[in-house]
């Protein structure tokens, strides 16, 4: 996220600000699309940085479109009710890399929510409490490989390029 807006404010007008902008959210968009909704949300993190929101004369810049694609990808994020839009409307099926921080946030609510043990006995740990931890984990799926076996075609020239950096 900082990242992405240190390059919006190295930008050195406000047409070019708002061209860097469009540019994050179209690679956002089609990361969306390719339910990465890891780096999706750190972009948007990025171009939601309170510098960049403060950038008056760059918003001004942006064309209606630009203004849209933020709304709607920033809904799907939203933290307000427990991430409920990205939990419930999105779809997290193979491949998909999840935005890490809702689970983090479901296992801060449990630790903190639950009690360790049954009652007053302190031998006793709460089997409830460790299997919604299990569940929340569980639902990452990180130990099955189709989850980041994205089926792209691989480009020589960009490989090469890559290689040679």
């Amino acid at each position: 996220g900082l990242w992405v807006a240190t390059e919006i404010l190295m930008a050195t007008t406000p047409k070019l600000q708002a061209k860097l902008v469009a540019k994050f959210l179209r690679i956002a968009q089609k990361l969306f699309e390719l339910r990465n909704y890891a780096t999706c949300a750190q972009i948007l993190s990025g171009v939601s940085n309170r510098a960049i929101q403060r950038l008056k004369r760059m918003h001004k810049q942006l064309d209606w479109k630009t203004a849209e694609r933020y709304e709607q990808l920033n809904d799907n994020f939203d933290p307000v009710s427990g991430y409920s839009n990205y939990r419930n409307k999105l779809d997290h099926s193979a491949p998909s890399i999840p935005f890490i921080a809702v689970s983090l946030r479901t296992l801060t609510l449990i630790e903190e929510g639950n009690p360790k043990f049954l009652g007053d006995d302190l031998e006793v740990i709460s089997f409830a409490r460790m299997v919604m931890y299990t569940e929340c984990i569980a639902g990452l799926r990180l130990g099955e490989s189709d989850m980041i076996d994205y089926k792209f075609e691989p480009i020589p020239e960009i490989q090469n390029h890559l290689q040679n950096v």
